[in-house]
């Protein structure tokens, strides 16, 4: 998704608010902010998540702190990338929001 921000002025950090089932990582204009089930390493589309999600952890919203030195004024572009768990899932879910505190 992208997002406009017009001053940079004030901010003092920033959280990810993550759902994902099974992995994910977060990109913040092309730079990884954070991996959620992730291996370590270089991701690819075949890299399976650690685990599989289930239970309460496939609806959890894991918020997590993130580095704002990536965030520019004007446009800036959040990516999340979603993988599973070799194996055994069957379904997948992602969801995010990023919050800016000031």
């Amino acid at each position: 998704t992208r997002f406009v921000l017009t001053d940079l002025a004030g901010i003092t950090g920033a959280s990810l608010g993550l759902r994902r089932d099974d992995g994910a990582a977060a990109y913040l204009n092309g730079r990884e902010l954070l991996r959620s089930n992730m291996p370590e390493g270089q991701l690819s589309g075949s890299t399976a998540a650690l685990s599989s999600a289930s239970g309460l952890s496939e609806t959890a919203v894991w918020v997590l702190p993130v580095e704002t030195d990536g965030v520019v004024v004007g446009e800036n572009v959040l990516a999340i990338e979603l993988h599973q768990h070799a194996g055994t899932s069957s379904d997948a879910a992602v969801d995010a929001i990023l919050t800016i505190h000031r």
